[in-house]
């Protein structure tokens, strides 16, 4: 329960510092006239409201990126650098706690010397790379924790759960498959809630003693009615016994698919990309390789970048592909990527991804101003890309082929396949419907 009330106390800080209202405005005038919401402690005559929110504001001010436009956002308790705000990662520096941003930002760039001045040198170049957006827009807060950047209670419970022993307890077992997960994480709720309407009759009506038997008949019922729910083609009868011993040896039935790469119409082109992203280091790397109606190499490459995240990396490397064949002159081509979530972006010209908005308008400008036609393919039908983008992410060397022969040795496999037009098996589970094994 204590969970759960942080939870809408930091959904109540988010609205609270995003959305204007009457109940804002009216805490920001009692108690942030002087002094930052972020910055403003809690005192004994404050109300108890007040003080749940300031009990969540440190992990809910992490979590809130403020993405620079207008830069009317605060320069030291503002957390526009995603990595926290400056009194926390530098408290000794710069304490006028009425500087904005765009004092240190000069004709929509960094001015380099005043936060020098200030700041100490392993923070400059990390600065010195956050994107300045249009000032004529006001500036946004995001939260980091969602792909669109918006609140959601969900996320917010990950941060704010802890470990407790129970958890830890309900969290040993090992899941065989999606039915058996299910059941170990409605089980413990479906018992309590059971527990808790068995205890109120027996504790404020007539009835004597818990009725175990109901009890368990109830829990098993709820758990058979909840998996068929989620899962109509498993049909598993009780007893129980019966029933945990069936679970534990379905199978998610197989599917194959026979996946080739296809050439392009005649007399056209075919750009294929793909990335490759390492999350432990951070090192990532960009794959792509253009070939004609016959499946003739015409240029590939393979370039080290650096991103936080595979759909940011496939953007770039997209990027990347585009902008050389308009460089180069080639303005009719068709676009194939296996990521079906940077693809859909392509299409729709814009990004659910906050941290990929510029990227995703920048990329469609220039499908716009060419002939392109984008589309998705399975990872088995884009294995020459897949492995320069690894060749790329390991070595952090930029390279760039023109012929068959400079290709690099694993590259060269995929490629004659995909030329000879073979064929590749895919295969995958599918996870609603299963069999007894």
């Amino acid at each position: 329960m204590e969970d759960i009330s942080d939870v809408l106390a930091t959904k109540r800080w988010w609205r609270f510092r995003t959305t204007p209202s009457m109940w804002a405005n009216f805490l920001k005038n009692k108690y942030c006239i002087r002094a930052h919401p972020a910055a403003k402690q809690w005192a004994s005559d404050n109300s108890h409201s007040w003080k749940y929110l300031t009990k969540v504001r440190k992990n809910a001010e992490f979590h809130m990126v403020w993405q620079i436009n207008s830069e009317n956002c605060s320069f030291r308790w503002d957390n526009w650098s995603s990595k926290g705000s400056l009194a926390n990662l530098a408290p000794g520096t710069y304490k006028n706690l009425k500087i904005l941003v765009k004092y240190f930002i000069q004709n929509g760039e960094w001015n380099i010397n005043k936060v020098h001045d200030i700041l100490p040198s392993s923070m400059v170049q990390h600065i010195m790379e956050i994107e300045i957006g249009r000032s004529t827009s006001p500036d946004k807060i995001y939260w980091d924790l969602t792909q669109d950047g918006t609140y959601s209670n969900k996320s917010a419970m990950q941060i704010i759960r802890s470990s407790t022993p129970k958890e830890q307890l309900l969290s040993k077992g090992k899941e065989v498959n999606a039915v058996h997960k299910l059941v170990i994480q409605i089980a413990p709720i479906i018992i309590c809630w059971i527990i808790w309407k068995e205890r109120c009759p027996c504790k404020y009506g007539n009835q004597k003693k818990f009725n175990l038997l109901k009890m368990e008949q109830q829990v098993l019922w709820i758990i058979r009615a909840a998996v068929s729910k989620a899962f109509p083609s498993c049909n598993i009868s009780l007893p129980w016994a019966m029933y945990c011993d069936t679970m534990l040896q379905l199978q998610p039935v197989q599917k194959i698919t026979i996946v080739i790469w296809n050439k392009p119409e005649k007399g056209s082109l075919k750009l294929n990309t793909d990335e490759s992203f390492i999350k432990e280091n951070g090192k990532a790397g960009m794959g792509g390789i253009l070939r004609d109606d016959k499946g003739d190499l015409i240029m590939a490459f393979s370039v080290s970048t650096q991103g936080k995240s595979n759909n940011y990396i496939e953007a770039q490397a997209t990027w990347f592909g585009i902008n050389w064949c308009v460089q180069n002159g080639y303005t009719d081509f068709c676009l194939e990527l296996d990521s079906l979530i940077v693809a859909n972006m392509l299409k729709e010209k814009r990004a659910n991804n906050y941290k990929m908005n510029n990227l995703i308008e920048s990329t469609s400008q220039m499908l716009d101003e060419a002939n392109v036609n984008t589309l998705h393919c399975y990872r088995e039908a884009n294995q020459v890309t897949d492995y320069l983008a690894k060749l790329a992410s390991s070595t952090n060397i930029e390279s760039y082929f023109f012929t068959f022969q400079q290709l690099p040795k694993g590259a060269k496999g995929p490629f004659q396949l995909d030329k000879s037009q073979m064929l590749s098996v895919r295969t995958k589970f599918d996870k609603a419907n299963f069999f007894v094994s």
